[in-house]
């Protein structure tokens, strides 16, 4: 008996009905490109034109990112090249040693005024760069010493930098080096202390520093009106950069005489400048750096190199800044010398009186009393 023909051999076509069933359908294997998975639906990207597009969207975020880095980075160069004579990423400072650091800060109105290099306040940042602990000093302006051009006559330590930016300093030509070599050799003379740094910012730069950050908080401590009628009550405020700027300024009060001084306005640029600190060690002021940056380069100069700069502003303990003023009320005496220039020398021409004073300050961690009662 002979096979039975099939449809292929017979010719004849295969009826629709008698089609073999279909299989029972499979669940799609857990990553298979059927399947959403633990990867998701990434068959997508097996698809030639889904691919290339992946491909170039991720080569043109890479590509993005990649220039915003190269911009940044020419940005940090050009700031750090700008602010300092020293290589950006050069050190100076010994931040695992004991020893302290101390930067001194000489705030300057600015600008073309003939006496825009006078410093109007000198700030000395005293870091212990193991603990971060951090004692502010001022010095203040009105101090009696002999510059380089007479051992005889007597000049306010204002004009120190002002002195060497135009004369030098007697080992540096003419210059800004010389400028704030000068007034920091003069200031460690004075205080006993070592104060090889420096760094010069005119009170522009102050506002254009607080307004890049978003402003800064300060807690008033005393209510008074100046003489051209700005007015601050006692308690926390949030300043920009004029009020801000205002308020470490001001020195002619009228209606509160604990505030009527220099002495007073030197503590309230001591509090300017640990706000400032405080604010730019903050994550949420981060996004604002750029713009600090460019205020910065604008304004500022110094010694240090921009990677000292930055390690040291970031080491300052910001909250548990002691503060140091040199005043009538512990070191100091008003005297006037021959020519009619009053000045302030220490008490009973002890010269060793402020350093002494200092060392007991640092020693015990003691915070003078920045304000009198109000």
């Amino acid at each position: 008996m002979g096979l039975p023909e099939s449809p292929e051999t017979s010719g004849r076509p295969l009826p629709e009905e008698a089609e073999s069933p279909a299989l029972p359908a499979r669940d799609a294997a857990p990553d298979s490109p059927a399947s959403p998975g633990r990867l998701g639906n990434v068959g997508a990207l097996k698809k030639p034109g889904a691919r290339r597009k992946f491909i170039e969207y991720g080569g043109a975020a890479l590509l993005v990112a990649l220039a915003l880095g190269f911009a940044v980075a020419q940005q940090l160069y050009a700031f750090a090249s700008a602010i300092s004579p020293q290589s950006p990423l050069t050190s100076q400072l010994n931040f695992s040693g004991s020893n302290r650091i101390n930067v001194l800060v000489l705030g300057s109105d600015g600008g073309d005024a003939s006496d825009a290099d006078i410093t109007d306040s000198m700030l000395m940042i005293s870091l212990q760069p193991q603990t971060g602990k951090t004692t502010l000093i001022s010095v203040p302006r009105d101090f009696g010493i002999h510059l380089p051009i007479s051992t005889e006559v007597y000049f306010k330590i204002d004009a120190a930098y002002d002195y060497g930016r135009v004369f030098g300093d007697g080992r540096v030509g003419p210059g800004r080096v010389a400028g704030g070599n000068l007034a920091a050799r003069e200031v460690s003379q004075v205080t006993g202390l070592s104060v090889p740094y420096w760094i010069t910012l005119d009170f522009q730069g102050f506002l254009q520093i607080v307004d890049a950050l978003g402003g800064v908080d300060i807690n008033v401590p005393c209510a008074f009106t100046a003489l051209d009628t700005v007015h601050f009550l006692a308690g926390w405020q949030h300043m920009d950069g004029a009020r801000a700027l205002e308020y470490a300024r001001e020195r002619q009060v009228v209606d509160n005489p604990a505030e009527d001084s220099d002495f007073a306005r030197s503590a309230r640029q001591r509090q300017l400048v640990e706000a400032i600190v405080a604010r730019m060690n903050q994550v949420s002021s981060w996004p604002n750096f750029i713009r600090v940056l460019h205020s910065l380069q604008n304004s500022i100069y110094t010694n240090l190199s921009a990677r000292d700069l930055s390690i040291f502003v970031r080491k300052v303990d910001s909250a548990h800044t002691n503060s140091i003023g040199l005043t009538t009320q512990n070191v100091l005496e008003n005297v006037t010398v021959p020519g009619g220039l009053q000045i302030l020398v220490p008490k009973n021409g002890d010269a060793g009186l402020i350093p002494q004073y200092i060392q007991q300050q640092l020693q015990s961690n003691s915070t003078d009393q920045v304000h009198q009662a109000c």
